[in-house]
């Protein structure tokens, strides 16, 4: 698909205020998602790097905390390692 044929009913548009259409569609599921901030919503990668310092997705960031503190999938929301369905 071109980036010109790109819908703002099927694309997300970056929440930094700027209006852009990302290239994440609507229907892809959070976990799945890079530069996704729970509870906010989709950024553009060169945006989401501005706000956080880096263009790690924070899922990583957050399973890796869960981890630490010793919570389990079944204890969390979060999807950890292999936990969510491919």
């Amino acid at each position: 698909m071109n980036l010109q044929d790109r819908t703002e009913e099927e694309f997300e548009t970056c929440i930094c205020g700027c209006g852009q259409m990302t290239d994440v569609r609507k229907d892809t599921p959070i976990d799945q998602r890079n530069h996704y901030v729970e509870g906010a919503g989709q950024f553009l990668p060169a945006h989401f790097a501005e706000l956080y310092g880096s263009s790690l997705n924070l899922r990583v960031n957050n399973m890796l905390w869960l981890k630490a503190m010793g919570i389990t999938a079944g204890q969390s929301d979060y999807p950890i390692d292999g936990d969510r369905e491919r």
